[in-house]
Protein backbone atom coordinates (compact mmCIF):
# COMPACT_ATOMS: atom_id res chain seq x y z
CA UNK A 1 0.00 0.00 0.00
CA UNK A 2 1.24 3.44 -0.99
CA UNK A 3 -0.16 5.35 2.63
CA UNK A 4 -1.48 3.87 5.91
CA UNK A 5 -4.50 5.77 6.60
CA UNK A 6 -4.41 6.50 10.70
CA UNK A 7 -7.24 6.57 13.00
CA UNK A 8 -8.45 9.66 14.93
CA UNK A 9 -7.32 8.37 17.58
CA UNK A 10 -3.84 8.58 16.98
CA UNK A 11 -4.34 12.66 17.14
CA UNK A 12 -4.97 12.56 20.77
CA UNK A 13 -2.61 9.67 21.98
CA UNK A 14 0.02 8.87 19.57
CA UNK A 15 2.34 6.86 22.22
CA UNK A 16 -0.83 4.20 22.85
CA UNK A 17 -1.29 3.92 18.98
CA UNK A 18 2.65 3.32 18.39
CA UNK A 19 2.39 -0.48 16.84
CA UNK A 20 -0.03 1.42 13.93
CA UNK A 21 3.26 3.04 13.13
CA UNK A 22 5.23 0.01 13.30
CA UNK A 23 1.91 -2.10 11.30
CA UNK A 24 2.04 0.72 8.28
CA UNK A 25 6.02 0.38 8.06
CA UNK A 26 6.12 -3.53 8.18
CA UNK A 27 3.36 -3.46 5.74
CA UNK A 28 5.27 -1.74 3.11
CA UNK A 29 3.42 1.82 3.44
CA UNK A 30 6.00 4.62 2.46
CA UNK A 31 3.51 7.17 4.12
CA UNK A 32 1.07 7.79 6.47
CA UNK A 33 -1.56 10.07 6.88
CA UNK A 34 -3.33 11.41 10.06
CA UNK A 35 -5.32 14.59 11.10
CA UNK A 36 -5.12 17.48 13.03
CA UNK A 37 -7.62 19.85 14.33
CA UNK A 38 -7.47 23.40 14.88
CA UNK A 39 -9.54 22.97 17.89
CA UNK A 40 -6.24 21.24 18.96
CA UNK A 41 -3.89 23.43 18.81
CA UNK A 42 -5.01 26.61 18.18
CA UNK A 43 -5.47 27.78 21.73
CA UNK A 44 -6.63 31.22 21.84
CA UNK A 45 -6.25 34.24 19.75
CA UNK A 46 -3.01 34.64 18.90
CA UNK A 47 -2.12 31.08 21.19
CA UNK A 48 -0.80 28.22 19.52
CA UNK A 49 0.68 24.80 21.22
CA UNK A 50 1.30 22.41 18.75
CA UNK A 51 2.71 20.24 21.74
CA UNK A 52 0.27 17.37 20.43
CA UNK A 53 1.38 17.16 16.58
CA UNK A 54 4.89 17.45 17.72
CA UNK A 55 4.22 13.89 19.45
CA UNK A 56 2.64 12.69 16.75
CA UNK A 57 5.20 12.86 14.36
CA UNK A 58 8.09 11.83 16.96
CA UNK A 59 6.01 8.87 17.31
CA UNK A 60 6.50 8.52 13.81
CA UNK A 61 10.22 9.31 13.62
CA UNK A 62 10.75 6.90 16.27
CA UNK A 63 8.86 3.48 15.21
CA UNK A 64 9.50 3.85 11.52
CA UNK A 65 12.14 6.87 10.49
CA UNK A 66 11.74 5.87 6.63
CA UNK A 67 7.78 6.68 6.52
CA UNK A 68 6.71 10.28 5.43
CA UNK A 69 3.42 11.73 6.77
CA UNK A 70 0.16 13.08 4.86
CA UNK A 71 -1.16 15.70 7.59
CA UNK A 72 -4.92 15.94 7.09
CA UNK A 73 -5.84 19.62 8.60
CA UNK A 74 -8.89 19.95 9.84
CA UNK A 75 -10.08 23.61 9.48
CA UNK A 76 -13.00 23.56 12.05
CA UNK A 77 -12.99 26.68 14.10
CA UNK A 78 -11.77 26.20 18.13
CA UNK A 79 -14.35 26.65 20.60
CA UNK A 80 -12.99 29.94 21.35
CA UNK A 81 -13.18 31.60 18.19
CA UNK A 82 -17.24 30.19 18.12
CA UNK A 83 -18.23 31.99 21.43
CA UNK A 84 -16.36 35.19 19.74
CA UNK A 85 -17.68 35.21 16.83
CA UNK A 86 -21.37 33.75 17.16
CA UNK A 87 -22.93 35.36 13.95
CA UNK A 88 -20.04 32.84 11.90
CA UNK A 89 -21.37 29.92 13.76
CA UNK A 90 -23.46 27.45 12.30
CA UNK A 91 -27.45 27.73 12.12
CA UNK A 92 -29.78 25.76 10.68
CA UNK A 93 -33.56 26.80 9.90
CA UNK A 94 -36.03 26.45 12.19
CA UNK A 95 -33.55 26.63 15.09
CA UNK A 96 -32.93 23.37 14.22
CA UNK A 97 -30.34 21.30 16.22
CA UNK A 98 -27.01 22.02 15.64
CA UNK A 99 -24.34 18.33 16.42
CA UNK A 100 -22.21 19.80 19.13
CA UNK A 101 -18.87 18.15 17.92
CA UNK A 102 -19.60 18.63 13.79
CA UNK A 103 -21.52 21.54 13.27
CA UNK A 104 -18.90 24.39 13.76
CA UNK A 105 -18.57 27.55 11.87
CA UNK A 106 -21.05 28.91 9.13
CA UNK A 107 -18.46 27.30 6.05
CA UNK A 108 -19.53 30.69 3.86
CA UNK A 109 -18.50 33.23 6.42
CA UNK A 110 -16.39 35.89 5.25
CA UNK A 111 -14.81 35.94 8.55
CA UNK A 112 -14.08 32.15 9.33
CA UNK A 113 -12.25 32.13 5.82
CA UNK A 114 -10.34 35.25 6.90
CA UNK A 115 -9.70 34.10 9.91
CA UNK A 116 -8.96 30.04 9.37
CA UNK A 117 -5.69 31.79 7.50
CA UNK A 118 -4.51 32.86 10.46
CA UNK A 119 -4.01 28.93 12.19
CA UNK A 120 -2.90 27.68 8.86
CA UNK A 121 0.05 30.02 8.91
CA UNK A 122 0.70 29.05 11.97
CA UNK A 123 0.73 25.69 11.25
CA UNK A 124 2.94 26.07 8.00
CA UNK A 125 5.41 28.12 10.14
CA UNK A 126 5.70 25.45 13.02
CA UNK A 127 6.43 22.90 10.62
CA UNK A 128 8.57 24.85 8.37
CA UNK A 129 11.05 25.28 11.92
CA UNK A 130 10.18 21.46 13.56
CA UNK A 131 12.99 18.92 13.35
CA UNK A 132 10.30 16.14 11.85
CA UNK A 133 9.74 18.86 9.07
CA UNK A 134 11.73 16.23 6.34
CA UNK A 135 8.63 13.98 7.43
CA UNK A 136 5.85 15.89 6.32
CA UNK A 137 5.16 14.87 2.75
CA UNK A 138 1.85 17.08 2.00
CA UNK A 139 -0.82 19.02 3.75
CA UNK A 140 -4.58 18.34 3.07
CA UNK A 141 -6.87 21.05 3.87
CA UNK A 142 -10.54 19.62 5.17
CA UNK A 143 -13.06 20.86 6.90
CA UNK A 144 -17.16 19.71 7.32
CA UNK A 145 -18.46 16.43 8.54
CA UNK A 146 -16.52 13.89 6.63
CA UNK A 147 -13.69 16.22 5.69
CA UNK A 148 -15.57 17.27 2.29
CA UNK A 149 -16.25 20.72 2.77
CA UNK A 150 -20.13 20.30 3.17
CA UNK A 151 -22.60 20.17 5.95
CA UNK A 152 -25.58 17.60 5.47
CA UNK A 153 -28.06 19.63 5.91
CA UNK A 154 -29.62 22.20 4.44
CA UNK A 155 -31.03 26.03 5.35
CA UNK A 156 -35.12 24.45 5.40
CA UNK A 157 -35.37 25.73 1.49
CA UNK A 158 -32.50 23.52 0.33
CA UNK A 159 -30.30 25.78 -0.79
CA UNK A 160 -26.27 25.29 0.39
CA UNK A 161 -24.64 27.87 2.41
CA UNK A 162 -23.84 31.01 0.70
CA UNK A 163 -22.09 34.03 1.98
CA UNK A 164 -24.37 36.46 2.80
CA UNK A 165 -26.74 34.11 5.10
CA UNK A 166 -24.46 35.41 8.11
CA UNK A 167 -25.23 39.08 9.33
CA UNK A 168 -22.06 39.27 9.88
CA UNK A 169 -21.09 38.86 6.11
CA UNK A 170 -21.99 42.16 5.63
CA UNK A 171 -19.50 43.89 7.85
CA UNK A 172 -16.46 42.54 5.84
Amino acid sequence: PFYFDMPGTFRTNPADRDFLVRNAAESGSQIIRFGVDMDDFWTSEGTFDFSALDRGLEVLDLNAPELKAILIVKCGMPHWWMKKNPDDVTAYYGNFPIHPQKDRQALASKKYLADAAAGIRALISHLRKSPYSDKIFGIGISEGWNSEWFWSYSDGLNRPARSGFSKADFAT
